[in-house]
């Protein structure tokens, strides 16, 4: 109790400094600072849990999803609007992010709350290096920026609270381990279409050859769901993330397989990975820009310019074994990390990512030829050899 009386009065004290004065806002920020301090220092430990989910792409990408849990040593509700984190261990950044919650964070008073997933955590020292940190089940927190609110009321209002150089030791992180991902895979080739001006298409994601990886949390239809496979009427309202409120268990992606080096390339695949941890069926299909003209109403442009961009429809459902008692809408419908990649394919067959390892085979194939006849002669030597003492031996005991 003293350790929160402690803080009471800071926070008191920091509520009187941006309500008395603060000439400018850099200077009530600084004004602000100490509270860090004054945390680390009272070693409350904010986090309680930290759930780390390294994913097969994971090791291609160095990104992986987390969620962590916070505890509110407050009596008032606290609301998190954004955490700026280094984690690691031994002093080490193994893992960093910048994380705006779209939906802000709520931890109601004296309760421990889960921040659900943040996406796009970057490895710093690769996932493979990661690994290593695993076994030992705890993190350090070792430098971390909180932008919060406090006396919020539902997440709404309250006064601004930046808490900065938060640091906490041996933070549990039992469940930080690789998972299993399952995957979906689509390979289709490319023509030139007629070029189609599609207002409504502007704000989806965009895969090209500067972009060709994107993650999107998609939301999974209910266990046994049969979803439509025509085009949503209402796709035309999508938002900025490709979801509408009207379909939202579909993802729409524009693939742009006319820019730089994807210019001589008309085979592609397009490949979804998501956490084993979420059961889950993703279905996948491929659209030319003519297949959405019935729908909907669009126009072309003055000069005819042949295209070949495409859009993917990514559809979910949710194929998990409901436990006994819980309810059905409960329980079937998760929010899924989805990781898309778009990649052309060599000789029509080979996507990019697979190059590196193709070609380290063949130079060990390369390599290993020349030696390997080498150690063949050499060793069909000492057998030779082998073999002519074996007859002298034999032709001096008959003369024997």
């Amino acid at each position: 109790m003293a350790k929160i009386g402690t803080l009471l009065f800071a926070l008191f004290g920091c509520l009187l400094v941006s309500v008395g004065a603060a000439p400018t806002a850099n200077a009530d920020v600084d004004k602000r600072d100490w509270i860090g301090d004054i945390i680390n220092f009272l070693g409350l430990g904010l986090v309680t849990q930290i759930n780390a989910f390294i994913t097969l792409e994971s090791l291609t990408t160095n990104l992986i999803t987390i969620n962590f849990d916070v505890h509110n040593p407050l009596l008032i509700e606290l609301t998190i609007d954004r955490v700026v984190s280094q984690a690691g261990l031994n002093g080490t950044v193994y893992a960093s992010f910048d994380y705006t919650f779209e939906t802000p964070f709520i931890i109601k008073g004296t309760q421990t709350a889960n921040s659900g997933t943040v996406p796009n955590v970057l490895l710093t020292q690769g996932a493979l290096a990661s690994l290593d940190i695993i076994p030992y089940g705890v993190q350090d927190l070792i430098n971390v920026d909180v932008y919060a609110r406090v006396a919020t009321i539902n997440g709404k209002i309250g006064i601004p609270l930046p808490i900065k150089g938060l640091k906490q030791s041996n933070v549990p992180a039992s469940s930080l381990e690789a998972v299993l991902g399952n995957t979906e895979i689509i390979n289709f080739s490319v023509a030139d279409n007629q070029a189609l001006v599609l207002p409504f298409t502007s704000s989806w994601p965009v895969l090209d050859p500067s972009t060709p990886f994107t993650i999107h949390n998609v939301s999974s239809a209910p266990l046994g769901t049969k979803l439509p496979q025509g085009i949503c009427a209402t796709l035309d309202n999508r938002d900025s993330d490709g979801n509408t409120s009207s379909c939202p268990h579909e993802l729409w992606i524009v693939l742009d397989l006319d820019q730089g080096k994807w210019k001589g390339f008309t085979n592609f695949t397009l490949r979804l990975s998501w956490p084993a941890y979420h059961p889950t069926d993703f279905h996948l299909k491929i659209f030319d820009p003519a297949n959405l003209v019935p729908s909907f109403r669009v126009s072309s442009p003055g000069i005819s310019i042949p295209v070949r961009r495409k859009y993917a429809r990514i559809q979910a459902v949710h194929s998990g074994v409901l436990t006994p008692g819980v309810r059905l809408d409960n329980a079937s419908r998760y929010t899924v990390p989805v990781h898309v990649i778009l990649e052309p394919l060599y000789l029509g067959v080979l996507p990019t990512s697979v190059i590196p390892m193709v070609m380290a085979v063949l130079g060990v194939i390369a390599v290993g030829l020349p030696v390997s006849r080498k150690i063949n002669d050499y060793l069909q030597a000492i057998v030779k050899d082998a073999d002519e003492e074996a007859k002298r031996t034999a032709a001096a005991r008959k003369k024997d």
